[in-house]
């Protein structure tokens, strides 16, 4: 069974197509390169590029224009293990659509509104003809992220998609590909593999039949598991909370923007009316509503007010501040597990290309932190300085993903050998790390042996001292033979 009825498949097969010319190998010469992404954007940057104060709502920035790193003389990459956010999506719900519109239509009623206030109803009232209904869906921008990302990854690394093993032409390799069950994620997981299904049409279907691509209920112990802990921190009575109410109420200047729209805002919820406009306004990166341009709603300085409280409550509740008391890694200990073991059964079967999930934000943020990504793990105590310190529009935007690269020497004679810790080859396999397609490193302790490339047995037992048991049943390695 194909993993996508055929005519969709055409179309994002196409969408791939057109960005396929964005899509990088390895340079054949070596460039003195950082490996400093993501790096910290300071106040100016911000304030030039107010799509980023959208926080997780920033839209995937697309191809990256850096070539990748030549893997080490004598190395192929033979593996890949992901996880991927799903891509840009509608408001969760309807309710800040309606929300938004019910009180400009109320303070029209009541004569209160100002002119730029009565111009805003239409603008408003055409996002929610266009979006009404579609909340928490992935949108078609989303799909044209997911598709190309798929595309770019069989791409880069065809040598790992191939049909067949080195040295033995009667065994196929397998993909598996999981999804959390909120049906935006399934969707991403779907234009995914369409992306990297077109990468290899010339050739043959990849996906058909050597994938396993699934939603089920039983993969979200791993795909997006909260601890015990984790929904404490999160939930409304954590003690953060207070605080967070008064930063808020501190921190957004709502002088200048309620007089734009109310001649008169006496019971008026002022505080909600700017949060809800600020997610419809840094949302419209994430839709195509073709007429309809809020831009001019808030002042760049304004919408780094807003980002501000929402990067506050989303630094405690996904990263390494002080006051989370390293929880949110911690809740990522089942999904660290999970690509461990994974990658294991990889490496002993030699039978498994791939290992593909699709999820949700926090999942990746909090997984960013338990890996030590580069800028994932920054700690401050300061409030005022979280969103300096912690920038999740370069970590997680829509559709962010990382990325694994499983490297071997390529004269193995028998490859699934690396996995007896007995043989001395098993220290050789390598792991290039990229954030949002971008080659990155770790903040810790633990140095590539050859630019960006890491032993696997170094990354194992770093990460392994990460994992905690978090009350999570049923996690294990997905079987896909």
């Amino acid at each position: 069974m194909r993993i996508f009825n055929r005519s969709i498949l055409c179309v994002l097969a196409l969408g791939s197509l057109l960005l396929m010319s964005s899509c990088r190998r390895a340079s054949s010469t070596k460039a003195k390169v950082t490996y400093d992404y993501p790096v910290t954007l300071t106040e100016a940057q911000l304030l030039a590029q107010p799509n980023l104060l959208g926080g997780i709502y920033a839209a995937y920035p697309g191809a990256p224009k850096d070539s990748l790193t030549p893997a080490p003389a004598g190395y192929e990459a033979f593996y890949v293990s992901n996880y991927n956010r799903h891509g840009s999506r509608y408001q969760p719900n309807d309710s800040r659509y309606v929300n938004t519109l019910k009180r400009l239509q109320d303070g029209h009623q009541r004569g209160v509104l100002t002119e730029y206030g009565e111009s805003l109803i239409p603008r408003i009232q055409l996002l929610c003809d266009s979006c009404l209904g579609h909340g928490g869906q992935l949108s078609s921008v989303g799909v044209e992220q997911l598709v190309g990302i798929g595309a770019r990854l069989g791409r880069n690394f065809r040598e790992v998609f191939a049909q067949t093993m080195p040295g033995n032409k009667e065994r196929r390799k397998f993909v598996s590909a999981r999804s959390s069950v909120v049906p935006r994620c399934g969707a991403s997981m779907r234009a995914f593999c369409a992306g990297l299904e077109s990468t290899y049409f010339d050739c043959f279907p990849v996906l058909e039949p050597n994938a396993v691509v699934k939603t089920d209920s039983a993969d979200m112990a791993y795909i997006a598991f909260d601890s015990p802990e984790m929904k404490a921190l999160s939930s409304k009575e954590a003690s953060w909370q207070q605080d967070y109410a008064r930063f808020k109420v501190e921190h957004v200047n709502r002088d200048r923007f309620i007089q734009a729209i109310f001649k008169d805002a006496t019971g008026v919820d002022t505080l909600n009316t700017i949060i809800d406009l600020y997610w419809l306004v840094v949302g419209m990166q994430d839709v195509d509503v073709p007429g309809c341009d809020l831009s001019d709603v808030f002042t760049p300085e304004e919408l780094l007010q807003c980002y501000q409280c929402v990067n506050y409550r989303m630094y405690i509740c996904n990263a390494n501040c002080p006051r989370s008391n390293n929880i949110p890694a911690q809740s990522a200990s089942t999904l660290l597990r999970n690509i461990i073991e994974s990658a294991d059964a990889a490496i002993a079967t030699d039978t498994i290309a791939a290992h593909l999930r699709f999820g949700h934000d926090s999942n990746l943020l909090r997984l960013l932190a338990a890996m030590h990504i580069h800028n994932a793990v920054n700690s401050e105590s300061d409030p005022s300085k979280y969103w300096q310190a912690w920038q999740e529009y370069t970590l997680s935007p829509m559709a962010a993903n990382v990325q694994l690269i499983f490297y071997r020497p390529s004269n193995l004679s028998n490859p699934s050998n690396l996995s007896n810790p007995s043989n001395p080859s098993s220290d050789s396999i390598l792991v290039r790390i990229l954030l949002n397609e971008h080659e990155t490193l770790l903040d810790a302790d633990l140095k590539p042996t050859d630019g960006c490339f890491y032993r696997w047995s170094d990354l194992r037992s770093f990460w392994s001292k990460q994992i905690v048991d978090n009350g999570a049943d049923g996690i294990g390695t997905e079987n896909i033979q």
